[in-house]
């Protein structure tokens, strides 16, 4: 299940895991991390509603959670009768309550397959994997669900808070400096990457962090290329 840590909010990998060898020199992994909406890719509304429709067919009722029962059926009713989300609101008020996560499930894409094949040579670098998010536990477990292979690459996760803050907040990135000294030993003197499509997320996190090293997300290609050129990641053999 979805690591309870409330912090910050978008998808990460993360950091540089440093030690001293017998010869007293420096040694470690790697550390970078990246935001949520660039593991997904663009997708038809009708095929999210139907995969929801299918992983719901094959859990077992009682195993979840309220939040998750009554967002089950909000989005099932919403795929198989054609009833709008604004009728569902009307006819269930206590659904208010779920109004942010609701729609943020009915306008979620699928992952993206680029991505998910840079986070294996990541993975296979023996760098730490840390998903962070703006979104809900509740949604993120849905997914969760929904793309377990995907969820298996990640070795922790990081929520944002109001007690903790949200990007581009300095709260938020204080935060993700502690998860990652805890997770991994990296002290406030040690690099890790810090990938965002916002830039202003990117200048937030090198203000808030002088030893952050942001990459502005363009494109999965263009950030391998990025990692490869900072060392994150081996020369690609042609």
């Amino acid at each position: 299940m979805i690591n309870s840590r409330k912090i910050a909010a978008v998808l990460f990998f993360s950091f540089s895991i440093f030690g001293v060898n017998a010869s007293g020199v420096q040694t470690g992994k790697r550390a970078v991390v990246v935001s949520f909406q660039h593991v997904m890719a663009n997708q038809q509304k009708t095929e999210m509603f139907k995969k929801i429709g299918q992983l719901f067919s094959k859990q077992t009722w009682r195993e979840m959670p309220r939040g998750v029962q009554i967002l089950a059926v909000s989005l099932y009713k919403h795929m198989t009768d054609k009833v709008s989300l604004k009728e569902i609101f009307e006819q269930n008020p206590y659904l208010a309550k779920y109004e942010k996560e609701i729609y943020e499930l009915v306008s979620l894409d699928v992952p993206n397959q680029v991505m998910i094949d840079l986070l294996k040579k990541l993975k296979d670098e023996g760098v730490v994997l840390v998903l962070a998010t703006n979104k809900s536990e509740e949604v993120m477990a849905l997914l969760q669900n929904m793309y377990p292979e995907m969820f298996a690459l990640f070795d922790s996760y990081y929520f944002g808070s109001y007690e903790h803050g949200y990007k581009p907040s300095n709260e938020f990135f204080v935060g993700l400096r502690n998860i990652i000294n805890k997770l991994a030993n990296i002290t406030i003197k040690q690099e890790y990457v810090y990938v965002d499509a916002n830039k202003k997320n990117c200048d937030a996190a090198q203000f808030a962090d002088y030893n952050v090293r942001p990459i502005w997300f363009l494109s999965a290609d263009k950030l391998e290329k990025n990692l490869v050129a900072l060392g994150y990641l081996p020369e690609q053999r042609s």
